[in-house]
């Protein structure tokens, strides 16, 4: 097998050069490191080719001749050959023109099997590279993949991991995976491989080596421009709560009562599915595409994630905030709804917003497969060429946007936490956390539409049910190609309770401040009683001690609950982001100038272990 592992060399210090249009980050000055998450896809690659005699791996890589240094280490791992694609005319990219530019490398490299990427990198955590760069191979891709099981002559059998479970696929070569972090365990090299390959040298490859379009690369080839950078800000003013355990657990009931968190409801998960309406009753109209009125270019399209007839809750976060994002009366909100037996939905849908709802209600739909979704989303764009579209950005959305991103050719912004239209040119602002969630960028998409984005989960509000909101809902039937690439063959549902940390209303976080196997054991006994959620940072994620499905940040879940506690949690800018629009935050921390109590509503300077579960008891106590 021949396998190619695409990987990003990212700085280790953010420095971006502010005296530029758009900003850029400035990776000349800055020593590089290979991006943590491609380390796996690495591993994965060195795996197939010690089972399979005859098989090479070569990584090929995209930036400045400083990351060399960084890439050698492929060599020491066991990498038979590593490509730097370098040149001038390469910075600025955005995904868009990185992927482009890797398709050429690729193409020079010749016939192929199977590409791996990490699932996102670590600075810009987009995510977007390896599905966009399997839409400009025209091959099949899978994304979030957790475990290879099998490999054949012609196809693999491969497990993702999903926000509702684990899912089986067949998948035809060529193709590409983009695999998980902790999928295994990147091997570390030897002193014997160190010397051995002293000498090898990454191979440097041109614009006009690889044969690359000038306009297609770099800051020519972006759909996105970021349009300023700056920093984190809070809004919170922290009001420390003193005094002896007992008291401080009396006090912060008293306050929390006032601030109306609802203390005594154990059901902890926000209830996101409302009743089904009737259609009479809601005199929805049904009319078919031809009858279709005609749709204004400004409109706003909302794709609605949905699996077993049930909506992702981001669904209805996206049609909030598509809504506040109109500017007359002639802008629709347009809802795009795919699945089996799920017409009954699309009521629901323009209660909660949306003006127009597309239904696509066939078998062909009942699993979620972004080689059959793609086309048909692509095909209603381009018919109706909508200004905005909207994608969550969950494991779904964000392989799926970023697909017909590359499709449609325009920019895709992925993550955002902020929406809004500048008056002056009617461009959407897109502004979303990088670098870690040390700032916040800005970005715009000036020369194509739509303009695309994924939407942090637990972040936009969505709207109050309206049973007397009119809308139209347009039944369509798409032709689906004969030949698939790509069979889903099993799906498992999630059954670990955090699969819905993101909807919880109380959230008790832990840090590695006080996390351990005890205190873990403990404080979980304590939230159980009140129906909180357990929640982490990333380190004590990384460290085993919680799963992947409990890490709240930038690179985990987004969260909104209406209390969140955070314990020993020190308050990295990555961590901060995935809850500071938490309705209330109570941090308790050791160290009095923790940044954590920045971002807090509430602060306690002690040992969570003494105090929250006599909080916990009091609040059990008053139920």
């Amino acid at each position: 097998m021949k396998i190619i592992v695409c990987v990003k060399c990212v700085p280790s210090n953010a420095v971006y050069s502010q005296n530029k249009e758009p900003a850029l980050l400035d990776r000349i000055k800055i020593p590089a490191q290979i991006n943590p998450f491609d380390y796996y896809a690495i591993e994965e690659a060195l795996k197939i080719k010690d089972k399979f005699t005859g098989s090479t791996v070569t990584i090929i890589c995209m930036g400045p001749i400083t990351n060399e240094e960084a890439l050698r280490q492929g060599y020491h791992l066991g990498v038979d050959e590593v490509i730097l694609l370098t040149d001038q005319c390469f910075v600025g990219s955005d995904t868009l023109a990185t992927s482009y530019v890797l398709k050429k490398g690729i193409e020079k490299l010749g016939q192929f099997d199977l590409i791996l990427c990490g699932q996102q990198s670590v600075d810009g955590d987009t995510g977007q590279v390896g599905p966009m760069l399997a839409v400009n191979l025209e091959i099949p891709f899978l994304s979030n993949i957790s475990n290879i099981e099998a490999i054949h002559k012609q196809e693999l059998i491969c497990t993702s991991k999903t926000d509702y479970g684990i899912q089986k696929a067949v998948i035809q070569f060529p193709a590409v995976l983009t695999v998980q972090k902790g999928m295994n365990q990147p091997r570390t090299p030897s002193l014997r491989a160190y010397a051995r390959n002293k000498n090898k040298s990454v191979r440097r490859w041109d614009i006009e080596y690889i044969n690359a379009k000038r306009e297609r690369c770099g800051i020519l080839g972006s759909a996105t421009q970021v349009l300023k950078i700056h920093k984190v800000e809070y809004l919170n003013h922290c009001e420390f709560i003193e005094g002896e355990e007992q008291q401080i657990a009396d006090t912060l009931r008293r306050k929390l009562v006032r601030e109306g968190v609802d203390l005594a409801d154990k059901s902890a998960v926000i209830n996101t599915k409302a009743a089904t309406p009737i259609y009479d009753k809601h005199e929805s109209k049904y009319r078919g595409l031809n009858q279709a009125e005609d749709m204004e270019s400004d409109n706003i399209y909302v794709f609605i994630e949905q699996v077993n007839g049930n909506i992702n809750p981001v669904g209805y976060e996206l049609l909030g905030e598509a809504r506040r994002l109109i500017r007359s009366p002639n802008e629709k909100v347009c809802a795009i709804l795919l699945g089996n037996q799920i017409e009954m939905l699309a009521s629901e849908l323009i209660m909660y917003g949306a003006d127009y709802v597309y239904v696509f209600d066939q078998e062909d739909f009942i699993c979620f497969c972004e080689e059959i979704y793609m086309p048909v989303i692509e095909a209603l764009i381009r018919r109706h060429n909508p200004s905005i579209v909207l994608f969550g950005a969950t494991v779904y959305g964000r392989s799926l946007a970023a697909g017909i991103a590359s499709r449609l050719h325009t920019g895709l912004t992925a993550d955002c936490t902020r929406l809004s239209i500048n008056p002056a040119d009617g461009l959407l602002w897109q502004t979303r956390p990088a670098l870690d969630g040390n700032v916040y960028a800005t970005i715009v998409c000036k020369n194509t539409k739509p303009q695309m984005a994924t939407i942090r989960p637990g972040i936009m509000k969505r709207l109050k049910m309206d049973r007397n909101r009119q809308g139209f809902v347009i039944k369509l039937k798409a032709s689906i190609p004969e030949s698939v690439r790509i069979r889903m063959i099993e799906s498992i549902p999630n059954m670990y309770r955090n699969n819905d940390l993101g909807q919880a209303k109380i959230i008790l976080a832990v840090g590695m401040g006080i996390a351990s196997e005890t205190n873990i054991r403990i404080l979980s006994e304590a939230a159980n009683e009140i129906g909180a959620y357990i929640g982490a940072t990333r380190p004590v994620v990384d460290a085993g001690m919680l799963p992947n499905e409990c890490q709240i940040g930038q690179t985990g879940k987004i969260v909104r609950p209406q209390l969140y506690i955070a314990c020993g949690i020190s308050g990295s800018l990555q961590h901060i982001s995935g809850m500071q629009n938490s309705r209330v935050i109570v941090a308790i921390n050791t160290d009095e100038k923790a940044p954590i109590f920045q971002a807090a509503t509430y602060g306690i300077v002690g040992d969570a272990m003494s105090i929250v579960p006599k909080f916990f008891q009091k609040i059990h106590s008053n139920n």
